[in-house]
């Protein structure tokens, strides 16, 4: 997986490896599991379609789906280039290995699960793209105190030559073979450092989406919108902490402001002079709310019953 560090260079190699795939169009596999993956989906969706991209769709749960959907595609005899998008899935698992990756094939994926695998950030894997902004670095739950890069392409070498075999990280000794090179040792370690770390979640893929359709300028209220529902599914399920958050409202403020909803249109006065609420349905308005669930559409008691924030502290279950 190349790495990307912004979002209009990995849309431009997107975009230039589906017209080369002239007879398929580009496939796109978004995840079933979670309320971000359908919200980036939309917004790509807008995109190429004002970009006259053909695409297909097809939601997976497995990666047995994805072989029943473009196991020929996807094989080393074909000789046609395909070119495939993974929505929220697909980012620890090696691809060109799991889905036997044929040379003409190429895979983009916008994920915001974390780890990445490291074979998958290599700069020497050219068959898969990754979108993995600087910000995803910056503003990390789990920061790395080593070069991730440069341990991505020392494990991705060690593999193809079959210096870095399969090893059981929980029972494997800390010391090496005596004669193993030193920075063999030095890169295992800092793999098994890498992949301890945890799993946590990078910035929502569907606010990644939104922030390449205002770099392309194609961004609108109902595509902001997605991306306001994005972040609010990783705050409600508790993917990422306050402070991340915090700072992803703030951002989105800000488009918020400069799209207008600022200075929309409150009231209408009719021809005799009546006032009149003008329709509020295209305005997107920052307002601070109780953290309850669900409290525009439940009744209070219920609300507080069911949100996950009150439950554990009134042990209302």
């Amino acid at each position: 997986m190349v790495r990307e560090e912004r979002v209009e260079s990995f849309y431009a190699r997107l975009r230039e490896s589906a017209r080369a795939s002239s007879l398929s169009p580009l496939l796109i596999f978004p995840s079933t599991s979670d309320v971000d993956s359908l919200c980036a989906l939309k917004i790509i969706f807008h995109i190429l379609e004002s970009d006259s991209v053909r695409y297909s769709c097809y939601p997976v749960s497995s990666f047995q789906e994805i072989r029943e959907y473009a196991a020929s595609e996807l094989s080393s005899s074909s000789e046609e280039p395909v070119t495939m998008l993974l929505i929220n899935w697909g980012c620890h698992r090696d691809l060109q290995e799991d889905l036997k990756l044929g040379s003409a094939a190429r895979v983009f994926v916008v994920d915001s699960h974390r780890p990445i695998h490291l074979h998958n950030l290599s700069d020497q894997n050219d068959q898969v793209v990754v979108l993995y902004t600087n910000d995803d670095e910056r503003l990390a739950d789990l920061a790395y105190d080593f070069e991730v890069m440069e341990l991505a392409n020392a494990s991705y070498c060690l593999h193809n030559s079959e210096l870095d075999g399969e090893e059981d990280e929980d029972s494997e000794s800390e010391d090496d073979d005596e004669d193993e090179e030193p920075p063999a040792r030095r890169f295992k370690k800092l793999k098994r450092e890498y992949y301890r770390m945890g799993t946590f979640h990078g910035k929502p893929s569907g606010c990644l989406m939104y922030d390449l359709s205002h770099c392309l300028r194609k961004n609108t209220n109902e595509l902001l919108w997605l991306a306001c529902v994005s972040l609010t599914d990783q705050f409600v399920h508790e993917r990422l902490t306050d402070e991340r958050y915090e700072a992803g409202v703030m951002e989105l403020q800000q488009h918020i402001n400069s799209l207008g909803n600022l200075d929309a249109v409150t009231s209408v006065t009719l021809k005799d002079g009546t006032k009149v609420r003008a329709p509020d349905s295209s305005r997107i308005a920052y307002e601070e709310e109780p953290r309850l669930m669900l409290l525009r559409e439940w009744n209070l008691f219920d609300s507080m019953l069911c949100s996950s924030y009150i439950a554990p502290k009134l042990k209302t279950w």
